[in-house]
């Protein structure tokens, strides 16, 4: 259970940067790609269940055509659902590197539940391919003539095999998505980490499902849009022969997308106000902004659909609610990385020992220059004795009380301390040029007293 941790590197300060960028892609996959899968299940599990209350084709046949539109082939189902899961996977378990925080058996379990799950999800679609057909081979027959007598056993086991794989792709979609969310929402506060213990603390946490409703909500609202535009819009859009039906699609369509994207603002803003004050910068809500304007254009043009029943906007609403989310996502890693800052700094450092270990470099310590450092990186800032962008020395150095690593350590990686001045960005150094000017630093201060 523990393949994650096995695998797992500490990452390097210059490494960060990549493993944000895909995190950020791997989520601008998962979110549409995942909840297209989702919300297509459970619409086709409900529309298939009431279909069968009702006695009503229609609403049968409204399923198949969700199942055929909006879970792709095989291929794609491992290529766009689970290698992005994974990826997610491996990147946590290097950013969470060392901590004591019980995040892999909630990975681990929700990676292997969701390659199960596009197993029985590809099964589902073969499956309700077949009873499709034989639907239509009944219906090209007509009253008189009359089917081969083994027929009917085999569209019954064929049924009951749609009816199972269903269920297992729907609740298995439904739980690996739960532990996903779940290890999510808590590797995002590090003051919950010392309490997470085992999986189990997923399922009682209240922030874990706030966030997978949160999960939901995207879900359908992606799935609404897209069956807008692959109804209606994708290469012509689908044929209707009946008009009931074409209504039935299109106000359903428009009707449960409009719900879904009037909740979703709703719980973005949720999310911020629920989150440590330690994850708040100014990209944080610049991008809660973007995701907003996204969804009330979106919202503009779906209203402009359901006024005039023309479907013509269909591909602008989808487009946008993916932007909505992508926005969504680049804030949920922003905001992730400015709460796991001072962990990060501890595994960088770690990271900077193991390639010092490997691959010893040649100059020392002394070869390095802190005054030349000082002079390039720090002088535009700081000054000694003189308040600049930043606070002087004098007054800052002493609080270290001459401990070298401890300075170096912030310099390495830098967070905002004193709310007067601005956070100081990272200037890039190696550890030992961060030691090296520390020294500098601590040694000018000294000599001032």
């Amino acid at each position: 259970m523990n393949v994650f941790e096995q695998i797992a590197i500490p990452p390097t300060a210059e490494h960060n940067l990549l493993l944000n960028i895909i995190q950020i892609i791997a989520f601008m996959i998962y979110y549409p790609f995942i909840g297209m899968i989702t919300g297509g299940l459970i619409l086709s599990k409900y529309f298939n269940l009431k279909a069968r209350l009702t006695n009503n084709e229609m609403y049968g046949r409204f399923a198949d055509d969700i199942t055929r539109k909006l879970i792709f082939s095989r291929a794609a189902s491992y290529g766009l659902g689970f290698l992005p899961v994974f990826s997610i996977a491996i990147v946590y378990s290097q950013f969470l590197y060392s901590s004591s925080f019980a995040f892999v058996s909630n990975f681990t379990l929700s990676v292997i539940l969701y390659f199960i799950s596009f197993v029985y999800v590809n099964k589902y679609k073969a499956s309700a391919k077949v009873v499709s057909m034989i639907s239509s081979y009944k219906a090209a027959l007509g009253n008189d003539i009359k089917p081969p007598e083994n027929s009917g056993q085999f569209e019954s086991t064929s049924l009951q095999a749609k009816k199972s794989n269903l269920s297992l792709a729907f609740y298995g979609m439904l739980l690996s998505a739960f532990l996903f969310v779940g290890g999510i929402t808590l590797s995002d506060d590090m003051n919950e980490w010392a309490g997470f213990t085992s999986t189990f603390m997923t399922f009682i946490n209240l922030k874990v499902w706030i966030n997978f409703i949160f999960f939901l909500v995207i879900t359908f609202a992606v799935t609404g849009s897209a069956i807008i535009f692959f109804f209606f819009n994708w290469e012509g859009g689908i044929k209707f022969t009946e008009e009931a039906y074409h209504k039935f699609v299109r106000k359903f369509s428009t009707g449960f997308t409009m719900l879904f994207l009037a909740l979703f603002p709703l719980f973005l803003i949720t999310g911020i106000v629920m989150q440590s004050k330690d994850t708040y910068s100014s990209s944080v809500f610049i991008f809660l902004g973007l995701g907003i304007f996204a969804l009330l254009l979106a919202s503009n043009f779906l209203y402009a659909v359901l006024k005039n029943s023309d479907t013509k906007y269909g591909t602008a609403i989808f487009y946008l609610v993916i932007a909505a989310v992508s926005f969504t996502v680049i804030k949920n890693q922003v905001a992730f990385s400015n709460s796991i800052r001072p962990h990060l700094a501890v595994i960088n450092h770690q990271a900077e020992e193991i390639i010092q270990a490997k691959f010893p470099k040649k100059e020392a310590l002394a070869q390095i220059s802190g005054e030349d450092i000082y002079n390039g990186r720090c002088s535009a800032c700081h000054k000694f004795d003189v308040k600049l962008i930043g606070p002087p020395y004098q007054e800052t150095v002493p609080k270290y009380n001459g401990d070298v690593n401890k300075l170096a350590q912030f310099i390495y990686n830098p967070v905002k301390m004193n709310p007067d001045y601005p956070p100081m960005p990272n200037q890039g150094l190696k550890m030992p040029e961060a030691e090296a000017v520390a020294k500098y630093i601590i040694d000018r201060v000294n000599q001032k007293k």
